[in-house]
């Protein structure tokens, strides 16, 4: 009897703190559920709320499975976001804690996807080859289709055309195993053979994605489209481009794909010998660029945007030279383009190594502490230590940042150019009609502060010329002069800017 009355004394006292326990676990598993169905809610959208998400993931996250999700997600959303430095920190905490070697060798295609990424093609190789003898070996088909996918990427990279046998592969294995996916495949093949020129094949791979591909959205049409009417373009095939560019051209397009179309209309117009149309088309193109580039608020919106006007300008430059006047406006303008590149790459690249050194610093908060009470003092002394370390970091870090922010040398000139194409645009706004080459080249001149004499000079023409120019254009303007009519918009600027 003793013995039963200490058996049930025992079981009312632990079975509440077992069930408490129980309780307390599925509402922990319940709100890492909720902050991971809010990180994947953000991915697509916003990826730093996404990481802002998945830190509190990692934060909630008990068990392997948990923290293989929680370090995957913020892996990559850290890539999409271009730091990657956590992408790697990221995708190396979710490989020690991945459930199966599938899942292990996912992650280590990614790994080397970011690898590639940062410019290490032999550590990219190496993780990708451990992929696909993995897959090949476990028969992972699809899996190891992508694998093929990243090994086709490197090489191309390497400008080494065994990339084209690589993609043959991977469009064997989806049609094989995924065929709702081949239009990618195939979208991806016509992009590799166009990297080595090979125009005509890119053009029949990128028919096949364009009757293939399973996203059929208005904006996608499009893309597609126009990247084939490129390809027609570059294999000397234009005829047919403009029919492929007219198909599309009332169709929704966001302002990123509009600037495609646009950028390869103009790429036409120069195969047409058409460089007066041409030079009106890459204007339209320049000023949407503007705009997007000046109203994105995020670095890597700046980084793509800036990337895709350098690519525009080196491809306008190479495929025709135009007159020496607008030639050496656009070599600027690619100059200035890089400059924009380089600065949001350099603001990604402090950022990465900001977060990062979060994460150390979090790390090194959580790690135990000596247990013997007489290193209390000395663990005080190290604790103030680290504080007065990193409120110093801090400080030279925000300096850092600063500098980042700084306008750089190469960008004023960047910024001058912007202005004298606002002022032109303004010039046209209000004659409604464009400015003949010649003329825009004198205004660009004017604006810049030289005078009539130096300009017939600069321009191998006659002073009366340059004034009889002038004066015409005045009385388009309605102005009294075109210096009256300068000064008279500086002076508007500079009140927009004050006020």
């Amino acid at each position: 009897m003793k013995y039963l009355v200490i058996f049930f004394a025992l079981y009312f006292m632990i079975t509440p703190r077992l069930a408490n326990a129980q309780t307390i676990s599925l509402n922990l598993r319940a709100d890492f559920e909720k902050a991971y169905k809010k990180a994947r809610a953000f991915t697509n959208t916003h990826q730093d709320s996404a990481m802002v998400w998945a830190e509190k993931c990692l934060d909630l996250a008990k068990t392997n499975a948990q923290k293989y999700k929680a370090y995957y997600l913020r892996g990559f959303n850290a890539k999409k976001l271009c730091m990657y430095g956590t992408a790697r920190h990221d995708y190396t905490q979710a490989r020690e804690y991945s459930p199966d070697s599938v899942s292990y060798f996912r992650i280590n295609n990614n790994l080397a996807n970011t690898y590639l990424a940062i410019g290490n093609h032999n550590l990219a190789n190496k993780l990708n080859q451990q992929s696909i003898t993995f897959n090949q070996k476990a028969k992972e088909w699809i899996n190891l289709s992508y694998a093929y996918e990243v090994k086709s990427n490197i090489l191309r990279k390497s400008r080494n055309k065994y990339a084209i046998t690589i993609l043959q592969k991977v469009i064997k294995l989806r049609k094989q195993y995924a065929p709702k996916q081949i239009g990618y495949a195939y979208e991806r093949m016509a992009n590799v053979l166009a990297t080595f020129e090979r125009y005509d094949s890119a053009i029949v791979y990128q028919r096949l994605a364009l009757k293939h591909h399973p996203i059929k959205s208005p904006e996608n049409q499009v893309s597609l489209h126009t990247q084939l009417a490129r390809y027609l373009i570059m294999g000397d095939q234009p005829h047919e481009a403009h029919r492929y560019l007219e198909q599309v051209r009332n169709l929704k397009k966001p302002s990123m794909i509009q600037v495609f179309w646009e950028n390869t209309y103009g790429l036409y117009w120069i195969s047409q010998g058409n460089l007066t149309k041409a030079q009106q088309v890459f204007a339209q193109c320049d000023l949407l660029l503007h705009n997007l580039f000046h109203g994105s608020s995020d670095l890597v919106s700046q980084r793509t945007i800036s990337g895709y006007i350098k690519d525009m300008y080196q491809e306008i430059l190479t495929i025709k030279q135009p007159s020496s006047e607008v030639y050496q406006i656009y070599e600027t303008r690619l100059e200035s383009a890089k400059a924009y590149y380089d600065q949001a790459s350099d603001k990604i690249r402090l950022k990465d190594s900001l977060y990062q050194q979060k994460l150390a610093y979090q790390a090194s908060k959580g790690a135990p502490r000596f247990p013997w009470e007489w290193f209390a003092a000395a663990l005080l002394g190290l604790g103030l230590g680290i504080g007065w370390y990193w409120k110093r970091k801090a400080q030279a870090m925000k300096a850092d940042l600063a500098n980042a922010q700084s306008t750089p040398p190469q960008l004023q000139k960047a910024q001058a150019l912007l202005a004298e194409d606002a002022f032109i645009r303004f010039i046209e706004e209000n004659i409604r009609e464009s400015l003949p080459a010649e003329i825009e080249s004198m205004v660009r001149y004017y604006y810049q502060g030289v005078s009539m004499k130096k300009i017939a000079q600069q321009m191998n023409t006659s002073f009366d010329k340059v004034r009889y120019r002038f004066r015409n254009l005045a009385q388009k303007l309605k102005s009294k002069s075109l210096k009256a009519f300068l000064e008279a918009y500086q002076a508007r600027q500079n009140r927009d800017e004050v006020g």
